[in-house]
């Protein structure tokens, strides 16, 4: 009611959609002048620049809670590894390419009774074990070094109570970004009940 003006310009997204109008209104007629058509254009633009900036703001908000939901997703499944790593029974070894013992889990150190990893880090891991067994560990180490599989079943009694076990082993690359082994893994598995 008593409008006697409209001007007006569309809202103009970026890729050329029309999401509504930004207009100018008076109760006095009137002509609009090429510098106000103008300026009503650029006003246009910078609403368009505004709620293109909110746009992106809300989506970066969107992205950054899911990637926070994701990275709480993958810290857990970490977390979930590394304690499923760490008390398995079974010996899980990792090793440089020359089969130097860089790391080894809780629950095989547990199974071999080795208190004090310190004392076999750096270590060859190859030397651990004696006779044909030996041989056996090289070749494995071998056959990861250059992207294979190794295996062979093995001897070896416990640090402590020196009691005998024996050992279903295998030996695997862990490869770099570029798919070449970097490090070595060795799982031990005890098979002791099922060998005797």
């Amino acid at each position: 009611p008593r409008i006697r003006f409209y001007a007006g310009a569309p809202l103009l997204t970026p890729d050329g959609y029309a999401v509504g109008a930004l207009c100018v209104i008076d109760h006095v007629p009137r002509d609009l002048s090429a510098g106000q058509s103008q300026a009503l254009r650029a006003l246009s633009n910078e609403v368009v620049t505004q709620l293109e900036i909110r746009r992106a703001k809300a989506n970066l908000e969107r992205v950054t809670t899911q990637s926070r939901n994701a990275l709480e997703q993958l810290r857990s499944t970490n977390e979930f590894s590394s304690r499923l790593v760490s008390c398995t029974r079974d010996c899980i070894k990792v090793l440089d390419l020359d089969g130097g013992l860089l790391l080894m889990n809780e629950g095989g150190m547990q199974s071999l009774e080795i208190c004090d990893l310190g004392s076999v880090l750096h270590h060859s891991w190859i030397d651990f074990w004696e006779n044909e067994d030996r041989a056996s560990a090289r070749h494995a180490v071998e056959a990861a070094r250059s992207g294979g599989v190794g295996r062979f079943t093995g001897y070896f009694e416990t640090r402590i109570n020196r009691t005998p076990k024996w050992w279903d082993v295998v030996v695997s690359p862990i490869l770099d970004g570029e798919g070449k082994p970097e490090k070595l893994l060795a799982v031990s598995r005890d098979i002791t009940e099922h060998k005797q």
